[in-house]
C-alpha cells in the first residue's frame, strides 16, 4: 500500500510538472504569436516603403531623362545658334535715306523661352523651327 501511495504522490508531482511545463508552453505561444504579429507588421511596413522608394526612383529617371532631352535641345540650339553667328557676321546696310553705315547684330532678346531663342537665330532655317516645335513639345513654351 505505501508503494501505491508512492506511486501516487510521484504521478501527482509528475502531473504537476507538466501542467506547469503546459503553462510555460501557453505563454511562449503567446509571445511568438505576438512577436509573429508584430514582425508581419513590419514586413508589410517595409514592403510599403520599398513600393514607395521604388516609385520615386521612377519619377526620378523619368526626371533626368526629361533634363537629358531638354539639355540635349538646348545644346542644338547653341551649336545651332554658334553656326548661325559664324555664318552671319556683322553686315553692313546703306539706304538710301541713311548716309551713315548701320551694323546689325546678334543681340540678346530679353523675351524668355523658346521665342527668344528663335529670334536670335536669323535666318530662321527649318532646323530651327523643328528644335522650337520639339522645344514646345517638352514644355519650353514661351511667355
Amino acid at each position: 500500500m505505501e508503494e501505491l501511495t508512492n506511486l501516487r504522490s510521484e504521478l501527482n508531482e509528475a502531473t504537476a510538472e507538466l501542467e506547469e511545463q503546459r503553462e510555460a508552453l501557453d505563454q511562449a505561444e503567446e509571445e511568438l504569436s505576438g512577436a509573429t504579429e508584430k514582425a508581419s507588421e513590419q514586413e508589410m511596413m517595409i514592403v510599403e516603403k520599398d513600393r514607395y522608394i521604388s516609385e520615386r526612383d521612377e519619377i526620378i529617371r523619368t526626371k533626368d531623362a526629361e533634363l537629358a532631352e531638354k539639355d540635349r535641345v538646348i545644346s542644338q540650339l547653341e551649336e545651332i545658334a554658334r553656326r548661325s553667328n559664324e555664318r552671319q557676321p556683322e553686315t553692313i546696310h546703306r539706304s538710301s535715306q541713311h548716309q551713315s553705315p548701320r551694323i546689325n547684330r546678334i543681340s540678346p532678346s530679353p523675351k524668355p523661352g523658346v521665342e527668344a531663342i528663335a529670334q536670335a537665330i536669323q535666318p530662321r532655317s527649318s532646323a530651327t523651327t523643328a528644335l522650337s516645335i520639339k522645344l514646345a513639345e517638352l514644355g519650353w513654351e514661351s511667355d
